[in-house]
């Protein structure tokens, strides 16, 4: 396996400081270009890497894209998907709204299964009712 550590080595490849790397030889790719997942020498799985993480004062900062084209803000902190926005390539995202679904406590079933505090998450809370909404605002903004 490749070292996936860190690097202050970034590839020609990267777009943004974003690059994806094989995480079986450290093949690299371009991440825009064409929708690819796994490695196009030993079909190793390829994972998304930075030139440099996110840190929790960028988290801070607003955590997210500030257009207007967030999902949801309570007290002025983005919620949602894009509360993450600090960690993707883009300054701005596309929102329906979608991510931020409850938890539901569900007390029958942690008695029927023996597991305290036991919460299900509601997915069908997001605009087409679906877990896909999470990835797909992502997608669709890669894809502008």
């Amino acid at each position: 396996m490749a070292d996936l550590e860190l690097s202050t080595r970034v590839p020609g490849v990267a777009d943004g400081g974003v690059w994806l790397t094989c995480i079986e030889c450290g093949e690299t790719f371009p991440p825009f270009e064409d929708v690819i997942y796994t490695c196009e020498g030993c079909g190793g799985l390829l994972e998304v890497r930075y030139d440099r993480y996110p840190t929790f004062e960028d988290f801070a900062e607003g955590g997210a894209a500030t257009s207007g084209t967030v999902s949801r803000t309570v007290g002025g902190e983005c919620r949602g998907v894009w509360r993450y926005a600090a960690a993707l390539p883009f300054e701005e995202g596309v929102s329906l709204p979608e991510g931020d679904t409850p938890l539901h406590e569900v007390p029958r079933l942690e008695d029927e299964v023996g597991v305290r505090n036991l919460r299900v998450k509601h997915e069908g809370m997001n605009p087409t009712g679906s877990f896909k909404d999470r990835g797909m605002t992502v997608g669709v903004r890669v894809a502008e």
